[in-house]
């Protein structure tokens, strides 16, 4: 049996083409999902396709909207053009010859759409406004018809979409019966050779009682089904032109009823744009809002990622671009759409991706599931003369021929350095492929990630590729002051002063002789304290550190040499005789008490250093002083920080955890290497610390020793209000979760917070995805 038609005419006045073109686009896409199912098309006219001809032209249009089944009018400021009969405009006699036939024949369904003018222009209405207006006070006084108002193409689109859904499913009921009513049981014969045509599937998800529920209660009609206003959002937005995400609210609430509901396939579509906007905002997993895995399952997941491919790469929204990417690399996915058998094709797509700020996911993609065979397509990029779209060939190129340098990613990205897809591909390769002059300009950059830093140091302090400009970095006096959060040049500084490179200890030298007097000798002791080949040197010079007063430098010189500890702790008590004398030759010459306090601070301080640098014991009345120094205010203050966390016990842990808080923020492992010398109880005790940074490395060093705290208080913990908590009490529950997709249940119900992000990893363990960050 052929499909029925569904005839539809769009009337209005000029001004209106996007209102014209949204219903067109939504009615395409409403034959899309239901025609096959109710065995009904919608044909959309309107008199932009009428071929022009000699004539009135109204009378070439006026065959259409004399055979519609339903007349769509849509007015808003504009009465339109005469048509050539009479006071008629084009508009007006569409509008009339289809009342004056349903006044006769009950047929064509006329549906009328006023879009909102505002106030001021009603108040100054002019001609053609005028006209408009008179016309809805006519509709109004002689009960013409009901008619519906708008304020945005998207309130045009619910409000014909209910209208289009409701004249489909008529047309479909029209056609089960004859239209006496009765039914005929003469067999038909069939022929075997021919398969028969499939069913018209049903709407098992009850999306149209939901549409004739809202239109009952439009009418003011009774009706005891429940109004779901959420689903009714949910498929407009599934069916919009624009593609507007869905309400991340509304996708949750949707989400804890997915036992209960069977959604449309309009209302899933809009749930997985929302679903792959969430992944492209998201900068890792503490910032998802939205699952939706478990309500399709992983097969239905990745066949929508596939069947997506075009209107998602499309979108002019960069976020759901990279959402997008990022699930594909996850699932490790190639879309033909994005990887036709036509290597033009595939680079035309690979070309209008490459200028869209995408550079970092289309790497991570092109690591995850690109091969050699896509060497045709990468050759025409480089050939492309936009050099944004050449620079993503020379990148690709180098990630898929392991032959050529890696440069060209730096080149584009220096975050592939940290990227755990491009080191699952390239391995230890990829630092291995990297040119000198490369990794030395990143070194050089002045802004660059620290954890990008981190990678590169070790790979230029093997190749003793120091240059005078990193030198600088690392041996200003900036770098040797205490660190708030994390930092790079520790390690830096560890491997340029162990240097066995003659070159790079010259390089040190004169760049060194660029800093003031006092700051030059305590780089150069320490260098000789860590450097065997420049100690030799350095000792030849006959320095007699204590003959001149410089009891900094005598025991940064001597750092590892616990041949001195007597000395250490005699400037500790007051005692050393050359600290004594420096600070009675400063009072002598009229210095201020206060310069002289600060001398004898530094000196002290000096001293703390050595013992812990040389691995001596603090005497009870050395830590009582650290102790004490670290607590107060000063100069040197972060400099007996640092030795206090080297060196400090349990029982230092809380004062330590006070000084200056915010040295913990984003430093993990420093506090790890503070809290690795806590008792259990006191790591129990800090799971109620009111800085997050700490209540996570309490959690993190108590799952180190496998003490993890009781169930009862780990899922407390995912009430937290820091995510990166949250996420990681999860990660030890889920490890032994015999039901994480009833837990997710349990969660939300059993407390007055509910944590999106929790629920979203839950989600994705609960339904066996990959991590997509």
């Amino acid at each position: 049996m052929s499909k029925s038609e569904l005839r539809v005419f769009l009337a209005s006045p000029g001004g209106l083409e996007a209102e014209r073109d949204a219903i067109e686009q939504l009615a395409g896409k409403l034959n899309a999902n239901f025609s096959d199912r109710l065995n009904v098309t919608i044909t959309v006219r309107r008199f932009e396709q009428r071929a022009a001809r000699s004539g009135r032209p109204q009378s070439q249009i006026n065959p259409w909207v004399d055979d519609c089944d339903l007349l769509i009018a849509i007015v808003h400021r504009r009465w339109g053009s005469p048509s050539g009969k009479g006071d008629h405009t084009g508009f007006s006699e569409e509008f009339d010859r289809a009342i004056e036939r349903f006044e006769s024949t009950g047929h064509p369904v006329v549906s009328l759409h006023f879009k909102a003018v505002d106030p001021e222009s009603e108040a100054d209405a002019g001609p053609q406004l005028a006209q408009v207006m008179a016309f809805r006070r006519r509709i109004e006084t002689e009960h013409m018809g009901l008619y519906a108002n708008f304020d945005s193409i998207d309130g045009l689109r619910v409000n014909v979409m209910q209208l289009l859904l409701e004249e489909m499913h008529a047309v479909s009921e029209a056609n089960v019966l004859p239209d006496d009513g009765s039914a005929t049981s003469a067999p038909v014969a069939t022929d075997p050779t021919v398969p028969p045509k499939p069913e018209v599937q049903l709407d098992e998800s009850g999306m149209a009682e939901v549409l004739q529920t809202v239109a009952d209660v439009i009418r003011g009609e009774p009706t005891e089904r429940l109004l779901e206003l959420d689903r009714l959002v949910l498929f407009a937005k599934g069916v919009a032109k624009d593609e507007e995400v869905a309400n991340v609210h509304l996708v949750n609430r949707t989400f804890m009823r997915r036992g209960s509901i069977k959604l449309s396939e309009w209302e899933l579509l809009a749930w997985f744009r929302t679903f792959v906007s969430d992944h492209g905002r998201a900068e890792s997993s503490e910032d998802r809002v939205v699952p939706f895995m478990l309500s399709v399952g992983r097969d239905r997941l990745v066949r929508q990622l596939n069947e997506s491919a075009g209107d998602l790469l499309a979108s002019d929204i960069e976020y759901v671009q990279k959402g997008y990417l990022r699930l594909l690399t996850a699932f490790r996915e190639r879309p033909e759409e994005l990887w036709p058998s036509d290597s033009k094709s595939a680079s035309s797509r690979w070309a209008e991706l490459s200028t869209r700020g995408l550079r970092t996911d289309i790497l991570n993609y092109w690591a995850a599931v690109g091969s050699a065979a896509d060497l045709p397509g990468v050759d025409l990029l480089l050939a492309n003369r936009n050099p944004a779209v050449s620079e993503l060939g020379r990148a690709l190129l180098a990630l898929i021929d392991a032959d050529l340098p890696i440069d060209p990613l730096f080149e584009l990205d220096a975050g592939v350095l940290v990227s755990p897809v491009i080191a699952a591909r390239l391995g230890n390769t990829l630092l291995g492929r990297a040119s000198t002059e490369a990794l030395q300009e990143l070194m050089e950059r002045k802004y660059l990630d620290i954890e990008v830093r981190k990678v590169i140091i070790p790979e230029i302090a093997t190749r003793g590729a120091w240059t005078s400009k990193m030198v600088q970095s690392v041996i200003s006096d900036e770098s040797f002051g205490g660190y708030f959060g994390d930092s790079w040049e520790p390690l830096a500084r560890a491997l340029l002063f162990g240097t066995p490179e003659p070159e790079v200890i010259d390089l040190i030298v004169e760049e060194a002789s660029r800093l003031g007097p006092v700051s030059q000798r305590m780089v150069l002791a320490q260098l000789a304290a860590a450097n065997a080949t420049y100690r030799r040197a350095y000792e030849a010079q006959g320095i007699d550190h204590l003959a001149i007063g410089q009891i900094e430098e005598y025991f940064a010189a001597h750092a590892h040499d616990q041949s001195i500890q007597r000395e250490a702790h005699e400037v500790i008590a007051g005692v050393f005789q050359p600290a004594t004398r420096r600070l009675e030759r400063l009072r002598a010459a009229g210095a201020e008490e206060d310069l002289v306090a600060f001398v004898e601070e530094r000196q002290v301080a000096a001293a703390l250093m050595y013992i812990a640098d040389s691995g001596s014991r603090f005497s009870p009345a050395a830590s009582q002083l650290l102790r004490s120094a670290a607590g107060r205010s000063g100069r040197l203050k972060y400099d007996l920080v640092m030795v206090l966390e080297r060196t400090a016990k349990d029982a230092d842990i809380p004062a330590l955890l006070e000084m200056s808080p915010s040295r913990w923020r984003g430093d993990a492992a420093r506090l790890g290497r503070l809290l690795s010398r806590a008792t259990l109880k006191r790591l129990l005790g800090l799971l109620d610390h009111e800085m997050p940074d700490i209540v996570l490395g309490a959690l993190a060093e108590l799952d180190r020793r496998e003490r993890l705290p009781s169930r009862r208080r780990r899922k407390e913990l995912l009430r937290h209000p820091d995510a990166n908590v949250r996420l990681l009490a999860l990660s030890t529950l889920a490890r032994d979760m015999a039901d994480p997709a009833g837990f997710i249940d349990e969660y939300v119900h059993d407390g007055p917070s509910y944590y999106y992000n929790v629920v979203c990893e839950l989600d994705r363990i609960a339904s066996g995805s990959p991590k997509v960050y």
